[in-house]
């Protein structure tokens, strides 16, 4: 009997010295899949980075090419019209005012571009996060309950030319605001009176 129990137990040593290897190398390749996981995590997100960095520098080129020809065009379209203030007084304004605006326009672009240039830069390094544009809200149409008849908007009693109103907050929405008809035929007055 001792004989068959030593048996026995050399045969319980040996496979759970086996289990202990396949734990070992079970833990081994977890630590392996991890790292591959961690990897590719890391090539994916330097993809996006040099994708997210190149659609802004080509837009930043993109501006950078229209904007001469749209400066150029503008200020020559001021110059035009500030020779007619002779003949209107608001043209010349006009001129003037598109004068302006060029020069605004032409300062602010020398900011903008080198911002977006750098932008770029520090997206692809990953000094800075990947630009995400906000989702656009689902605007909600606001419907008022029927057992509110006194505030209830019904196609009805809506002029035709006011249109159901479209909100994207919904505490907005959820405010209970009533439209007000600001066209020109609500707008109208008569009065009573003696004409002199």
């Amino acid at each position: 009997d001792d004989h068959v129990i030593l048996k026995l137990q050399a045969a319980v040593d040996s496979a759970t010295s086996m289990l202990s290897g396949i734990d070992d190398a079970l833990a081994v390749l977890a630590k392996q899949q991890a790292e591959a996981e961690r990897q590719l995590a890391e090539k994916r997100e330097s993809a996006n980075r040099v994708k997210a960095a190149g659609e802004i520098a080509a837009m930043a080129a993109t501006i950078e090419r229209r904007v001469e020809p749209l400066l150029s065009e503008l200020r020559g379209m001021a110059a035009e019209l500030a020779a007619t203030d002779h003949l209107a007084f608001e043209a010349g304004q006009l001129g003037q005012f598109l004068s302006g605006a060029a020069g605004e326009a032409e300062l602010a672009l020398a900011f903008v571009l080198p911002m977006f240039r750098d932008l770029a830069t520090g997206v692809k390094d990953g000094h800075v996060p990947i630009p995400r544009r906000p989702q656009a809200a689902e605007p909600a149409v606001i419907e008022r309950p029927a057992s509110e008849p006194h505030r209830a908007v019904h196609s009805a009693t809506r002029p035709p030319h006011v249109e159901p109103v479209m909100i994207s907050d919904p505490v907005v929405a959820s405010a209970n605001f009533t439209v007000i008809d600001r066209s020109r035929e609500a707008r109208k007055i008569a009065i009573e009176g003696a004409r002199l």
